[in-house]
């Protein structure tokens, strides 16, 4: 009588033996060589553990929780030390960050001469020593400087150009009010003014022990976009310069 036999090799992704092609029905195996594929399978056993007491193996393996933690830190890891930010951007508070201003005189500076490029929003440093072009000196604006700080723990310059609109009186109380609290400063163009926001949950108070001298920072900020000279690239391109041309 043909009888279905099963071979004594495992299958690696089931606990039970499963029959093996090369066995086939009809072929007088010795009985303890193969198991009837019917009978219940045995169990897999795990793998043994060290010997000993609980942790006295001295090979011990990571619990699922440590696996995580460790797992979520990959890559983020940092040299200890004391942090001094390499740069400090020139820019307004954006809209989506809480923000606090130097409550001191020393991290201030009022009265720059700025021109910004139209095309890309960059703000530069003009010597005030420099005769303009009555039609670019017309686009210079006066500009008041702070030193700030986002909720993040990064550092910025906040520039405020004066004027005589609602926009400037607005933003002399958004800088005034940043020094006592945090606050967000979000636009509202219908008004010609600024929501100032508070956050709903406290903020940590800044810590600017990290910062350098305000003059180094505000260096930095206009980094690559000081006009120092009447044919620095920028003036060129607003006289109407190709990069191929000469100045007279």
């Amino acid at each position: 009588m043909s009888t279905t036999l099963c071979s004594l090799t495992p299958d690696a992704n089931r606990a039970a033996y499963v029959p093996d092609p090369v066995v086939g029905a009809g072929i007088d195996l010795n009985p303890g060589e193969v198991r009837d594929c019917a009978a219940p399978s045995a169990a897999i056993k795990p793998l043994p553990q060290a010997d000993g007491p609980a942790g006295t193996a001295k090979i011990k393996t990571l619990s699922p929780a440590l696996m995580k933690a460790k797992a979520a830190k990959k890559g983020f890891a940092a040299p200890v030390g004391r942090r001094v930010q390499a740069t400090y951007p020139l820019q307004r508070p954006p809209k989506s960050k809480f923000v606090r201003a130097h409550p001191s005189a020393d991290y201030r500076m009022g009265g720059v001469l700025t021109l910004t490029d139209s095309d890309t929003g960059e703000i530069n440093y003009v010597s005030p020593d420099l005769e303009l072009p009555e039609f670019i000196e017309s686009q210079t604006r006066v500009t008041d400087l702070y030193a700030a700080q986002m909720h993040d723990g990064s550092f910025f310059i906040w520039p405020v150009h004066r004027s005589d609109t609602t926009w400037y009186r607005a933003a002399k109380q958004a800088v005034a009010t940043a020094t006592r609290k945090w606050i967000a400063v979000v636009a509202r163009r219908s008004a010609n003014t600024y929501d100032l926001v508070e956050p709903e949950d406290a903020i940590p108070e800044p810590d600017w022990s990290a910062l350098p001298p305000f003059m180094e920072m505000v260096e930095s900020a206009f980094d690559g976009h000081m006009v120092t000279d009447i044919d620095h690239p920028f003036l060129r391109k607003l006289r109407g310069y190709r990069d191929d041309d000469d100045a007279e």
